[in-house]
């Protein structure tokens, strides 16, 4: 236990800048496990946590989880350092972010502290995923060629993938996208069709809500899709892709849409599963109350 807490003293004062710590918090049915990307600021605040926790049980105000109280010791027991090395902060942050899976005790730390979240630098970020970075993936859903235990966690599916900070998708990585969770594109504004058929492989709910267009032929590719679709960026789509979108299986949203053609509203009538349209009745009702 104590061990952790030195090593990390140990890495501030040899100069390191940033690490990934590991979570593995298995109690009763609940399996917590997580990495996090934390700097030389999160590692000072995470030691000055533990140095405060004087009755030795963390504040259940701050749990989001049936807790009713829990040993430091088992949450400190939980964290353990997975890297030291620079260069796989940077490349974990590059393509994940500064997070994978479940990182609740950390999130809860940082709470205690009055902190939103513990959290690596944005500018290790990359927008785009480079056939150089592809190179260290197998299609097995991103899996580290170097983090064995990176790789048994992507390879067994994660509940969710956040990869909003990605504002281009080659179709050769959206080929990568073939396990069953939850997966957040949302930064990407436009899609190609070939990325839209690399995505039409992927399982669980979709969040391509930073789309601003949306080709016939990527339409009738997401459709294709099986779970939950986000459009919400759409503003406006034509009849033709709306007629592709029905064919869609799941939730289907499009909330950001300022019209819909009345062959686009009978081709959604059809679909198989919820449609969230914004109310043109309203918007409607309220223009001519206006005018009036």
């Amino acid at each position: 236990m104590g061990n952790l807490i030195a090593d990390l003293k140990l890495f501030v004062s040899n100069g390191g800048n940033h690490l990934i710590l590991k979570q593995d918090f298995h109690w009763n049915d609940d399996f917590l496990e997580g990495y996090m990307i934390v700097d030389r600021e999160d590692i000072g605040a995470i030691i000055e946590f533990f140095a405060s926790t004087e009755d030795g049980r963390m504040d259940s105000s701050v749990f989001e989880y049936n807790y009713d109280s829990v040993d430091i010791d088992r949450i400190l027991g939980s964290l353990t350092i997975h890297s030291t090395e620079e260069k796989d902060a940077r490349d974990m942050a590059r393509i994940f972010g500064p997070r994978i899976g479940n990182c609740y005790w950390l999130d809860r730390i940082a709470d205690c502290l009055g902190n939103n979240e513990l959290t690596v630098s944005e500018d290790t970020y990359a927008t785009t995923l480079t056939p150089e970075l592809l190179e260290k993936y197998s299609p097995q859903c991103f899996p580290f060629a170097t983090f064995e235990a990176l790789e048994r966690v992507c390879a067994d599916a994660p509940s969710w993938l956040n990869l909003s900070g990605l504002t281009e998708l080659p179709g050769e990585a959206a080929k990568l996208f073939t396990g069953e969770y939850d997966l957040n594109l949302s930064g990407l504004t436009t899609i190609s069709d070939e990325a839209a058929e690399g995505l039409s492989k992927h399982t669980g709910s979709l969040d391509l809500s930073g789309l601003e267009s949306l080709s016939p032929r990527a339409a009738e590719l997401l459709a294709q899709h099986n779970g939950s679709l986000y459009l919400g960026g759409l503003t406006e789509i034509s009849d033709e892709v709306a007629q592709a979108l029905s064919k869609h299986h799941g939730t289907l949203t499009l909330t950001g849409l300022t019209s819909l053609s009345d062959t686009a509203a009978e081709a959604f009538s059809k679909h198989d599963g919820e449609v969230e349209l914004p109310s043109f009745e309203d918007e409607e009702a309220a223009e001519e109350s206006e005018e009036e």
